[in-house]
């Protein structure tokens, strides 16, 4: 994002607390990750349970991602429409990133409503920022909003449309 912006130094890599809390996150996920499969595979429901956790986890930084890249776009000075693109793939890149690391589909490019909440809630940022009406208040709010919308596509299996062959028509 910040390079998007032309932020140089990148504060993800300039801020020691932030290289800090990334290599402690590295090195407790790789400590635990055999403890983690071990319970997994003598007891499916934790699995399950920690799934879960990770899906809730993944949808709280998904929220707080957007409205911060979009907010440090604006400050910026960038257009809305750049700081709308700036918010989603802000949002959306650490999720595609942790996909890409375990091997997996980035849920982004399955059927997944992953992206839209997040531009949703980037492009409501923008709204607010251009009548005068982002505050702290309203911040946190567009950040619960993209949450909500993104566990309620969870939990009600919600999906965005494909297009469909012409054998399936």
């Amino acid at each position: 994002r910040d390079l998007l912006l032309g932020a140089t130094p990148p504060v993800g890599i300039s801020d020691w607390r932030l290289v800090s809390a990334g290599l402690v996150a590295g090195v407790v996920v790789f400590a635990c990750y055999g403890r983690f499969r071990a319970v997994a595979a003598r007891r499916p429901r934790r699995a399950g349970m920690l799934t879960s956790l990770v899906t809730v986890l993944d949808a709280v930084g998904l929220s707080v991602f957007a409205v911060a890249g979009v907010v440090k776009a604006l400050q910026f000075g960038s257009p809305w429409l750049a700081a709308i693109v700036v918010g989603g793939v802000t949002a959306i890149g650490g999720g595609v990133i942790r996909d890409l690391l375990a091997g997996e589909i980035p849920e982004v490019l399955q059927r997944e409503l992953y992206a839209v909440p997040a531009v949703a809630g980037a492009a409501l940022v923008v709204g607010l920022d251009a009548l005068g009406r982002l505050n702290a208040w309203t911040t946190w709010l567009c950040v619960l909003l993209i949450f909500v919308t993104r566990m309620t596509a969870v939990a009600l299996d919600l999906h965005m449309p494909t297009r469909t062959s012409r054998s399936q028509r």
